[in-house]
């Protein structure tokens, strides 16, 4: 299986933290998710694999994307 191209930003993170000492977890504080929304590519891989899985569609008449599942 070849992996895609985008993959390889991701092995040049540096060293962060998902949560600092002796704290609870919060995903605003996430230094990992802070980073991973600063690279856009991955974001692009992320969501072209969510679709690919089909986990994600995309709604022609309204322009958007929602949830497989996703009943309004």
């Amino acid at each position: 299986m070849s992996h895609d191209k985008r993959l390889k930003i991701a092995g040049q993170m540096p060293p962060l933290r998902r949560i600092p000492f002796g704290e609870v977890y919060d995903a605003s504080k996430d230094e990992v998710l802070l980073w991973l929304k600063e690279q856009p590519e991955l974001l692009n891989l992320f969501a072209d694999k969510l679709r690919s899985w089909g986990c994600i569609t995309f709604d022609k008449k309204s322009g958007t994307w929602r949830g497989a599942d996703y009943h309004d």
